[in-house]
């Protein structure tokens, strides 16, 4: 099979963005190995992502499994054709970013907030202590 292609252009697979699920994926493997499994962060699709006018949404969870405690801290909508801008819900507001680097900057923003920071630490040491 020849490697050319005849009804695509080649540049298709090149120089692509890394995606907004890829970016809270790698957020939430750090916060597992930081905290040694203890507390951990889950990204999941969004249950009701088809009533968002055709957009993709992604939720970021702190999850405690020894506390069987689950908090929201974060979530994302995106548009599955064109990827960016995307939306970002925290504490009942929105932003928008419309780039890789953008969401990168803005998802570090948040985990290493003075909030976050202080659940984490708090479900950290209740679940050390079970």
């Amino acid at each position: 099979m020849s490697t050319n292609l005849e009804f695509w252009p080649a540049e298709l697979t090149s120089d692509l963005p890394e995606s907004p699920i890829l970016i809270m994926q790698k957020a939430a493997a750090e916060l597992g190995v930081a905290t040694q499994g203890a507390v951990e962060a889950i990204v999941q699709l969004d249950s009701n992502t088809t009533e968002n006018e055709g957009l993709i949404a992604y939720d970021f969870y702190i999850n405690a499994k020894a506390l069987n405690y689950r908090h929201l801290l974060f979530w994302v909508q995106v548009n599955p054709i064109l990827l960016y801008p995307v939306q970002i819900h925290v504490h009942g507001v929105e932003y928008e970013v419309s780039t890789s680097e953008q969401l990168t900057y803005w998802v570090k923003s948040v985990t290493t907030s003075t909030e976050t920071v202080r659940m984490i630490k708090a479900l950290l040491v209740q679940s050390r202590s079970l």
